[in-house]
């Protein structure tokens, strides 16, 4: 199978960035025999690729610039061509790191053309590493833009490519010089490069490239106002999100779940527990159901505030709602919330409940029981839940032994 391999790719981490003075690879031509018209369709794939090595070496490098690429369509067996004719060049000594460069170039536009997406990656981390700049990557791309007949979507896979490489400054770079030559990225590259800039530096620039998205009239979908919540929620900004989202409703877009659910934690994390409600009685309004998710979170929050009973009382809401609890749902009224609190004997019965409802319970909650047990003395319930982890199969841990040997210790 012809790809990018892993040895080709070390090659090319060791090229120097000065090589001697490039020179064609044969300066002759080869003898053939002219083609009998009746077996012109039984020519090998074999021979059809070394007459394709053949027509890229007879005349030199140059000749690359001078070739017809512009095809309506290409596919993988194209891609596959265009990787075996890099693996065999790069095997050639004496190439020029512009040269080279080119050649790559050429190879992600035949490789993007026919859909090879995975392989055309590899290509543009091995440019993205290449210390050539990213005004020299685009620069290359440019040049070989035309002699493929290329589209834009090759500038559009370097963004994800610098973004995923953690290379923020090269990708914005880049979505700068594909808007001075009239590009654009897809919208989803964008939401990319939004979330990536929240993470790496900070909110302020996420607004900036977003006015910058506007300018250029890239729409933005329900998933790039998800990143534009979220950035308003981490400034505090919990009123201007409400907005956000309700002049989005307004202008057609239909906010998701997941949308909704980042407002709830923020409103959650802010004590604002009306808040929550009102918003989840809204969600209903818009035919947008709060899912698990959504009541873990707000469960989540109310435990770590001290307030299990509010969280128990929510899980019977679920119920109400039809929404079946889970396991996370369980564990973190267990272990988070009344078990925290000292409140062993309604933890208890939780854990009752949770295995009614055939909802299995894990080695942490079996844990987090037993020490509550232990510190409230009750070192018989906790001995029996050690033996009862053990029966279903579930393997007491140094935790589960130290808890109770600890506490036998001390009480005697």
């Amino acid at each position: 199978m012809s790809s990018f391999t892993s040895s080709t790719a070390k090659r090319i981490s060791q090229i120097p960035h000065k090589f001697p003075k490039f020179k064609p690879f044969s300066q002759h031509k080869p003898q053939t025999k002219p083609l009998n018209n009746g077996h012109h369709h039984e020519l090998r794939a074999s021979q059809m690729e070394n007459s394709i090595y053949n027509l890229l070496t007879i005349d030199g490098w140059e000749s690359l610039n001078h070739m017809d690429y512009k095809l309506a369509s290409l596919r993988p067996v194209h891609g596959k061509l265009a990787l075996r004719f890099l693996n065999w060049v790069v095997k050639n000594p004496g190439l020029e790191l512009t040269h080279f460069t080119h050649l790559l170039c050429l190879t992600a536009h035949v490789l993007v053309k026919a859909r090879m997406y995975d392989d055309a990656k590899v290509i543009f981390r091995q440019l993205a590493h290449m210390v050539i700049g990213q005004n020299s990557v685009f620069g290359a791309l440019m040049n070989t833009y035309p002699l493929c007949n290329s589209n834009p979507s090759v500038f559009d896979l370097l963004i994800r490519v610098y973004m995923r490489e953690g290379m923020v400054v090269e990708g914005l770079e880049t979505f700068r010089l594909m808007g001075v030559r009239g590009f654009n990225p897809s919208i989803f590259t964008c939401n990319m490069m939004l979330g990536c800039l929240q993470k790496e530096c900070g909110v302020g620039s996420v607004w900036l490239v977003f006015r910058e998205m506007l300018a250029r009239k890239i729409c933005p979908i329900v998933a790039t106002f998800n990143v534009l919540i979220n950035v308003l929620c981490l400034e505090g900004n919990l009123k201007k999100a409400d907005y956000l989202v309700r002049k989005m409703e307004e202008s057609g877009y239909v906010p998701n779940v997941v949308m909704y659910n980042a407002l709830l934690n923020w409103y959650c994390k802010m004590g604002r527990y009306k808040a929550t409600f009102v918003l989840i009685d809204h969600m209903g309004c818009k035919d947008i159901k709060a899912d698990v998710c959504t009541y873990n979170m707000f469960t989540g929050d109310l435990c770590r505030t001290n307030i299990s009973s509010k969280g128990y009382l929510l899980l019977k809401n679920m119920r109400k709602r039809r929404i079946s609890p889970n396991k996370v749902t369980y564990n973190t009224l267990i272990i988070n919330g009344f078990v925290r609190e000292g409140k062993i004997g309604i933890a208890t019965r939780v854990f009752d409940e949770m295995s009614m409802l055939n909802l299995s319970p894990n080695g942490i909650t079996y844990n987090a029981l037993i020490d509550g047990h232990c510190n409230k003395g009750n070192f018989e319930e906790a001995l029996r839940l050690l033996v009862r982890t053990e029966a279903v199969g579930l393997r007491p841990n140094e935790v589960s032994y130290g808890a109770l040997n600890f506490k036998w210790i001390m009480s005697t």
